[in-house]
Formats: structure tokens, C-alpha cells, sequence
């Protein structure tokens, strides 16, 4: 009779343990990605060194990009505009000329969500010469 007990404890506890584990949240991140000029291609996101990537239509702002099973830790994220939908952040010069951003982020147990700004750097370079040549101006 022990025994039978000690099996039903046993498979009690395996099925408490299951369903725990099946209630836990997924360890997802969000990327929540503004400053996208048009809405046409994609925005592509990847984290760390290609260990979690995802892509979402560039149809609505923000644009949201969820990542699944992201440990916590800190990690270097590349966002870019795929405006023309070649799967590549395309370059002139070696410049960008689709919008993108690169940035540190902390991912926590509480913070999961992150806010993402892409940049035009080209049109950022112009500007910065040109400041450059006024401040060099008699």
C-alpha cells in the first residue's frame, strides 16, 4: 500500500512540476522600433552575435520585433530599414544608406521591452560636415 501511495506522491508532484513549468512565462523581448521612414519592406533586428534575430512588415508604427528565449544578460542589438527588401543593410562608401541603429541593452526579469530609434547616418555625416565647414568659416 506504501508503495502505491509513494507512486501516486510521486506522480502528483511530476504533474504539479509540469504544469508549473508550462504557466511560466516565455522569456521573450520586445523590440519596439520608431523612426522608420516609409512603410514599405522590413525592419530587420538581430541580438548578440546572431544568436536571436527576427523581422517584422514595415506596415505599422512602431513597429513591433518579438524575440524568443532571451536570457538575461547585456547584449548589442542592430536594427536596420530593409526598405528595398534585399535582406542587407545597404551601403554606399561603405555608409549606410538605409536607416538603422546599434545600441547596448540590459535584459532583465522587469525589463523586456526596448525602444529603438533608427538613424539616416548618412544624412547625420552631412550634417556634421557641414557644421565642420561653418565652424572653419572666418
Amino acid at each position: 500500500m506504501k508503495r502505491i501511495e509513494c507512486l501516486l506522491t510521486f506522480f502528483a508532484v511530476l504533474i504539479l512540476c509540469g504544469s508549473t513549468l508550462r504557466a511560466q512565462p516565455k522569456r521573450e523581448i520586445i523590440l519596439q522600433v520608431t523612426d522608420i521612414p516609409s512603410q514599405t519592406g522590413r525592419i530587420l533586428a538581430t541580438v548578440g552575435h546572431g544568436e536571436y534575430y527576427g523581422w517584422a512588415d514595415a506596415a505599422d508604427f512602431p513597429v513591433e520585433i518579438k524575440l524568443e528565449n532571451v536570457s538575461n544578460g547585456t547584449y548589442e542589438i542592430y536594427v536596420f530599414h530593409d526598405a528595398n527588401g534585399n535582406w542587407e543593410l545597404d551601403k554606399e562608401n561603405g555608409v549606410p544608406t538605409e536607416r538603422c541603429a546599434m545600441r547596448k541593452i540590459e535584459v532583465t526579469d522587469s525589463v523586456r521591452t526596448f525602444s529603438v530609434a533608427l538613424v539616416d547616418i548618412k544624412d547625420r555625416i552631412k550634417t556634421q560636415h557641414k557644421r565642420q565647414e561653418q565652424q572653419l568659416r572666418p
